[in-house]
């Protein structure tokens, strides 16, 4: 391997470390996630090992990193954290879809089908996916949380300073 070969894993190696701590996640959770044993991970994150594409977008998705973002930190760059669009991208793609007569499944339709679906799967891997599912609905939470804390100051200073627009 030569030099910019090593250069580049150690910035991918930083970039991981740095998300995987961001994440409060362990080596185990991400390698886990990622499902790709732990002596892998360990082996690409030295630079020992090269990896597939699959397993690229599978690291990706457990780091919760944006598709590229791995090509993104070996060149140098920052990679980017996988975000939960915006509400105004949903309200508008809700509208679309009902403009165009799209019949959308309410929640609880939706949640009846995850059901059904999550008996049919292993018990492990059920309750890998809970975890997931929890993980991320923690995640929204706090998302919702923050958003409602920014309105608020919002409002609050255009009560307090009606001047303002």
């Amino acid at each position: 391997m030569n030099r910019t070969d090593e250069s580049a894993h150690l910035r991918l190696a930083d970039a991981m470390d740095t998300r995987r701590k961001e994440l409060r996640l362990r080596w185990e959770e991400i390698a886990e996630r990622a499902e790709i044993s732990g002596t892998h991970l360990r082996r690409i994150r030295r630079g020992e090992s090269g990896f597939t594409d699959v397993v690229e977008a599978r690291l990706e998705e457990a780091l919760r990193w944006s598709p590229g973002s791995i090509e993104a930190a070996l060149k140098g760059e920052e990679p980017t954290p996988a975000t939960v669009g915006s509400s105004q991208e949903f309200l508008t793609n809700m509208a679309t879809l009902i403009s165009h007569g799209i019949d959308t499944p309410t929640i609880e339709e939706l949640q009846a089908e995850i059901d059904t679906l999550m008996g049919e799967l292993p018990e492990w891997r059920r309750q890998r996916l809970e975890r997931l599912i929890a993980e991320e609905e923690a995640e929204l939470e706090h998302l919702r949380r923050s958003r409602l804390k920014r309105w608020k100051q919002v409002i609050e200073d255009q009560r307090d300073h009606p001047d303002l627009s």
